[in-house]
């Protein structure tokens, strides 16, 4: 991920506190992000592949054509959780679909109950596969464990935490952020998207 982001900057002929004062972050957070010194948030990745005018799914995953009427990807073939069950993580569903208008991901939450609250354009699904996690909307908590949904505006300020202590939470989340196309800028509506 941290070369996909480098190598995109890069041919762009963007500079690292360039893109990161378009993305709204600092420069020395983005360096991290490229060193594979910190992973960026769905929300993040999103706001950096705005400015990038790529999909999100191109800085988390392969990138290669899709040319059939479906794509089915087996639970054999996704990439394996991190070990450390406190480490956020995100897998791109579908990420060789171009042009889509749904971001899904599997996400394994963090635990730390201190991150920022985000907020983009459109709105987000959650359905939570396994574990707890904590779910805050605005002001509002809710706890929520597997089989539970949860469907909000985006553009309410959001996080999602895990609660399940040492067992890895599983999350799907899919989110309506339209992307734009290769070559054109961003949609006005896309600003600082989610999780």
């Amino acid at each position: 991920m941290s070369a996909k982001i480098r190598m995109y900057r890069l041919g762009k002929g963007l500079t690292l506190e360039e893109l990161a004062t378009a993305a709204g972050l600092t420069k020395s957070y983005l360096s991290k992000v490229e060193r594979g010194k910190s992973s960026p948030s769905i929300a993040i990745a999103m706001r950096i592949a705005q400015e990038l005018q790529v999909d999100a799914a191109e800085i988390f995953g392969p990138t290669p054509g899709n040319s059939g009427s479906a794509l089915v990807e087996t639970a054999e073939a996704r990439p394996a959780a991190p070990a450390r069950a406190g480490t956020p993580s995100y897998v791109p569903i579908a990420a060789t679909t171009p042009g889509k208008h749904m971001h899904p991901f599997w996400v394994h939450p963090g635990d730390s109950g201190d991150g920022p609250l985000v907020e983009h354009g459109g709105d987000e699904f959650v359905y939570v596969v396994s574990g707890s996690v904590e779910l805050t909307v605005d002001d509002e908590v809710h706890r929520m464990a597997a089989g539970d949904t949860a469907y909000f505006a985006a553009t309410r300020p959001h996080r999602l935490r895990s609660v399940s202590g040492p067992e890895r939470a599983v999350a799907l989340v899919t989110t309506t952020v339209d992307r734009h196309p290769h070559g054109s800028g961003p949609s006005p509506e896309s600003s600082s998207p989610a999780r």
